[in-house]
């Protein structure tokens, strides 16, 4: 409730404040004379007005703040999205050079004997005989 009340007197206040800048400009010796009910209520009509029109354009700036953090937390997550996508692609390897191909030096590789791979070869053959 209080702060209810605090609005509502600081937009008085602020009404107020409105109405005595826009008759600054008539002089003091307008100032002397009383204001009629008309003119103080056309004053405070005015002070409303603007008031109104102020917030109004607050809420839409906030709207506007609002949409501009949405657009940007769709940038990022579509950024993220492209990061992650370009990570799992596997990346292609360049084309062997045309022309010569590798030579490789076969006496570093392992060389089994051809009696030896016989001899296995046999008793692979045998074992597999015997489970029928």
């Amino acid at each position: 409730m209080r702060t209810a009340s605090r609005s509502f007197v600081g937009r008085l206040l602020t009404v107020f404040s409105l109405v005595a800048a826009s008759l600054a400009p008539v002089g003091a010796a307008a100032l002397a004379q009383p204001l009629s009910l008309q003119q103080s209520m056309d004053a405070t009509h005015r002070g409303m007005q603007l008031q109104a029109q102020q917030d109004q354009l607050a809420r839409q700036a906030v709207l506007q703040q609002n949409q501009l953090m949405v657009l940007e937390a769709q940038i990022r997550t579509q950024q993220a999205i492209a990061d992650i996508q370009a990570r799992s692609q596997t990346p292609r390897l360049p084309p062997p050079p045309s022309g010569t191909s590798p030579k490789l030096d076969t006496s570093q590789l392992a060389s089994i004997p051809d009696s030896k791979l016989a001899e296995s070869n046999a008793r692979v053959k045998a074992a597999a005989n015997n489970d029928r």
